[in-house]
């Protein structure tokens, strides 16, 4: 939905804009995160400038990969400042680069990193 001054997406636009889970965008909008226009009863329209400021909360890259590049992306999306299209800019090349260090898929599988997290998990309670 558009008109001259803003852009409204949906719940499901907003997830493939920002690449991640419509579940994603709704928990964000009940934490509050991120802003959203009601129309009527059951429909919420979300515009497209509150997206901005409220993506880089929900991309802790750097926290996940470790990586110098991610930390350095993650801090100028923080310092905020940038335009839409700088932002989405970054967003992008923080998904390129976590493609080229995971083999090509920009995300790892979830049932991989649950194995991991219980491999390391057994192995602190092991030391204990």
């Amino acid at each position: 939905m558009t008109t001259a001054e803003h852009e409204y997406l949906t719940i499901a636009e907003a997830a493939t804009l920002l690449r991640v889970s419509k579940a994603t965008i709704r928990r964000s909008i009940t934490a509050g995160q991120i802003p959203v226009v009601r129309i009527g009863p059951r429909n919420i329209r979300i515009r497209r400038r509150d997206l901005v400021p409220a993506s880089p909360s929900r991309m802790p890259v750097a926290a996940a990969s470790g990586s110098d590049w991610a930390r350095e992306l993650e801090a100028r999306l923080l310092r905020g400042g940038l335009t839409e299209d700088e932002l989405m800019a970054c967003i992008e090349e923080m998904h390129t680069r976590q493609a080229e260090e995971n083999e090509g898929v920009p995300f790892r599988d979830s049932l991989e990193l649950i194995h991991e997290a219980r491999d390391e998990r057994d192995e602190h309670l092991a030391s204990l």
